[in-house]
């Protein structure tokens, strides 16, 4: 038999030998004879198959069997129970739709191709090619009311739409009840691949993914709605999800397949499968939603890995390892980053977002410093046994002395005495995790921690950034001039070099971490509305006619070991300023409302006459060797035009030349110091009162208008009485 249609109202059940059409069959004419002798033709023409009660079970054994639309409509099956249609030597062609009330099974040795829709209304799907390919057109649908989609081929699989959400989704489609969805499973022995172009291939609660080739293209990733996903590709893994999706720990999916018999069942199972993997190269995005992984979600791809959420302040959740054997790792989001697991990668870079900032931690400082305060306010404040507070005569200030004595105790001992690079360095070791941002995203704000040397306006040293099509590209970082938020570049290992301006409106951190790592600043660096952080493990140099400038917020320039200005180089800050180095610090060109500069272990020079060295309110200087003198020895006095000042040092001695009227006096200078996810951090030296060269060198200081000594000191005061 070639060609069949079938009409039943109480179940069908065809096994044919050969290759089987179901389709429209041709009108039969047979001469019917009556009862008075008469004759007349009758015609049975008919097509399809349907069942109106019971199940259908079609087979064929040697043969392909091929479902054809009738002339009437593009109906080729209708079912009202469970189906079966089984080629069992062949394969079979899905020409037009099939539907069922039951379990859909459709079995073939072959290839499966469908052009039409597969549906069952209450049930799931089970669509089998034991050793060759299924081939879904772009415009063929395969759906279920909630119920479990499973596709297995020997070879490819490509698919049109396979959608297991509830009837009442589709027909007011939403995300509330997406739990309760069918799950969908797809195998394949070579790759899967979409043929919908830019549509969602699958749409389900939970998708398992397993292909021996690759999974999606570079060109066209696998489109997918799901809430849970698990995936493993011998080759590529490109995937594009709608929405927010969980990467976790997959139980085994299964579906029921139809006997022979039309009614018993037999229990297909697909593994459990973790998180992703691939074998080459991994990609999965977001449209609009965040992305999440789990404990048992974890995500290993051997070349280059993305993962990226997009939208709307869509977030990254990382509560897996992620790794990457060979390639570079990029990870990106536009909402917050919360890190609570490995990324690594062997054979690259890793470029990430930062993470969010720890509120726990913020509030647990906040404690602590309430809790200092509230000592300091129990020690200075001394109780009688009444509960009133007792001030005995202090003719001589004494006690106020002690007082002030120990607040700037306090105060050494809240900030430390170590340099800021070393609390800078420490605070931003603490954030080693820290993921870095696509330029593109958070609002304008520009993120970046790269591994090797690196050049601000130099193409040929950029970053390495996995882009969609999973290529590691270069990020030229050119384009940092005009940044509608913060800036944060970040060389971890290795040499920071500013060839073109970089401009912001928010914070500036531009950092070279590594003990032998430089900061070097060829162009202006400035910000509207924001501070700025220069810092470099080594040295920082400022070259000619370059610097920092920034119209209301401080400025801080931090070395490990030399910090050097050119003569024309400058620094100018609508708050505060500091210049901070374990080396000697050649100074020029500072204004700020208040300036702060230290030597922990070397001089600090005047770097020429292009500039007053110093314009400011008030000025703290503070190093181990000398202060004031050119860089190449000649003798010169560091040129200042101050309000106040007050300098110390330990071993050399103390030259400044003042325009106008000079007081010395207390001075300490409060900066902000830009952290590594764009905030800042309060940061005080302790104050410095008078000049002070420690071990007798020469104290100079001239001024072509008054200068006033600081206030006289008191005698010594007796021993505090002891309280009785």
């Amino acid at each position: 038999m070639e060609r069949l249609s079938a009409v039943s109202a109480t179940g069908f059940y065809l096994q044919d030998q050969s290759a089987l059409t179901v389709g429209a069959t041709d009108a039969i004419g047979v001469e019917r004879v009556h009862a008075t002798g008469t004759t007349a033709t009758t015609d049975d023409a008919q097509e399809d198959l349907v069942v109106t009660g019971g199940a259908a079970v079609l087979r064929t054994l040697t043969g392909d069997l091929t479902l054809a639309a009738g002339t009437a409509a593009s109906r080729a099956v209708d079912v009202a129970g469970a189906l079966r249609l089984e080629a069992v030597a062949g394969g079979i062609a899905l020409q037009a739709s099939v539907t069922a009330a039951g379990h859909v099974s459709v079995l073939a040795a072959t290839a499966i191709t469908q052009d039409a829709l597969l549906e069952t209304t209450s049930g799931n799907v089970d669509v089998a090619a034991t050793s060759g390919a299924i081939t879904m057109a772009a415009n063929a649908v395969t759906r279920t009311d909630a119920g479990s989609i499973r596709y297995a081929a020997g070879g490819d699989v490509t698919l049109g739409t396979l959608d297991a959400r509830s009837e009442t989704a589709r027909d007011v489609p939403s995300l509330s009840g997406q739990s309760g969805w069918g799950n969908v499973s797809i195998v394949a022995g070579g790759s899967i691949a979409t043929g919908a172009g830019a549509g969602t291939d699958v749409l389900a609660a939970t998708l398992r993914l397993q292909a021996a080739g690759s999974i999606g293209s570079a060109l066209d990733a696998l489109g997918t709605e799901a809430a849970v996903l698990g995936a493993s590709a011998g080759g590529d893994l490109f995937l594009l999800e709608a929405t927010a999706v969980q990467l976790a720990g997959l139980a085994s999916l299964s579906v029921q397949r139809i006997g022979t018999d039309g009614t018993t069942t037999t229990t297909v199972n697909d593994a459990a499968r973790n998180g992703l993997t691939s074998g080459g190269k991994l990609v999965l995005r977001t449209t609009a939603g965040a992305i999440t992984s789990v404990a048992a979600g974890t995500v290993t791809a051997t070349g280059n890995l993305l993962l990226a959420a997009g939208g709307t302040a869509a977030g990254l959740t990382l509560g897996a390892d992620v790794t990457s054997t060979t390639g570079h790792l990029s990870l990106s989001a536009t909402g917050n980053v919360a890190q609570n697991a490995s990324v690594t990668t062997s054979g690259g870079s890793i470029d990430r977002p930062p993470a969010a900032p720890d509120d726990g931690a913020r509030h647990r400082a906040h404690q602590r410093r309430r809790r200092h305060r509230g000592e300091r306010h129990r020690r200075l404040h001394h109780r009688n046994a009444g509960g009133r507070r007792r001030r005995p005569l202090d003719p001589r200030g004494c006690a106020g002395r002690r007082r002030r004595e120990r607040r700037h105790g306090d105060r050494h001992h809240r900030h430390g005495a170590a340099p800021a690079a070393v609390r800078q360095r420490g605070h931003l070791g603490q954030r080693d995790r820290d993921l870095d941002h696509d330029p593109r995203a958070m609002g304008g704000n520009v993120f970046l921690s790269e591994t090797s040397d690196l050049a601000i306006g130099s193409a040929a040293q950029a970053a390495m950034r996995v882009d969609a099509t999973g290529t590691a590209v270069s990020d030229n970082l050119a384009s940092l001039a005009g940044v509608n938020g913060a800036i944060v570049v970040i060389r971890n290992s290795g040499n920071l070099t500013v060839n073109e301006a970089v401009t912001a409106t928010g914070n500036v951190l531009l950092q070279a971490q590594g003990a032998a790592a430089d900061l070097l600043v060829g162009a202006a660096v400035s910000t509207s509305g924001g501070s700025i952080s220069l810092a470099a493990g080594d040295d920082v140099s400022l070259t000619a006619t370059t610097g920092a400038a920034t119209a209301s917020g401080n400025i801080t320039l931090t070395a490990g070991d030399v910090l050097a200005m050119a003569a024309d180089a400058f620094a100018t800050a609508g708050g505060n300023l500091r210049l901070q180095a374990a080396g000697d610090v050649t100074a020029t060109g500072l204004t700020a409302t208040r300036v702060d500069i230290v030597s922990t272990s070397g001089a600090i020079l005047d770097a020429g006459n292009v500039h007053v060295d110093v314009t400011a309110s008030a000025l703290r200087l503070q190093a181990r060797g000398d202060i004031g003198g050119f860089a190449d020895g000649a003798a010169s006095a560091l040129d200042i035009a101050v309000g106040t000042t007050a300098a110390d040092s330990a071993q050399g001695a103390i030259q400044l030349a003042a325009t106008g009227s000079v007081t010395v006096g207390s001075v300490d200078v409060p900066v902000t110091v830009v952290n590594a996810d764009g905030t800042t951090t309060a940061s005080t030296n302790a104050a410095l009162n008078r000049l002070r060269a420690q071990a007798g060198g020469t104290i100079d200081l001239r001024a072509t208008g008054a200068v006033t000594p600081p206030n006289r000191r008191a005698p010594p005061c007796p021993p505090a009485a002891r309280s009785t």
